[in-house]
């Protein structure tokens, strides 16, 4: 019998790697990524709750991120697990402070602590 393991990384993970694209263009990506860290430092998560929208990544190659939905991974935008779970990896595109996996699993263990309580 066999097993065979590889990486949870799709082609999204391998052709939009911060660290690949700052490497082949620094002067074009470094500033890129500098820009959205400094949106996520503003934004907590708070400015646009409740909107019907709301903006959670900056993609800083458009191109190339549109070939990867269209041509080689079609879920990759459409299935809200995939493309969190592809977030989650990258964080360099976040453009809010979105807590991690550890977070929100004690998030959640708040919440229930306090159901039935008076806030």
């Amino acid at each position: 019998m066999s097993f065979f393991i590889s990486k949870n990384e799709t082609w999204a993970d391998e052709l939009l790697d911060p660290d690949l694209l700052r490497a082949v263009a620094p002067d074009v990506y470094n500033p890129r990524f500098e820009a959205i860290a400094e949106v996520r430092a503003i934004d907590d998560g708070t400015i646009s709750k409740g909107a019907e929208f709301r903006r959670v990544a900056s993609l800083v190659n458009v191109p190339l991120a549109n070939a990867i939905s269209t041509v080689l991974d079609h879920e990759w935008m459409k299935d809200k697990t995939k493309f969190y779970a592809w977030l989650d990896r990258n964080r360099e595109y976040c453009t809010y402070q979105r807590p991690t996996k550890v977070g929100r699993a004690a998030q959640v263990q708040r919440d229930l602590g306090n159901l039935g309580k008076e806030p």
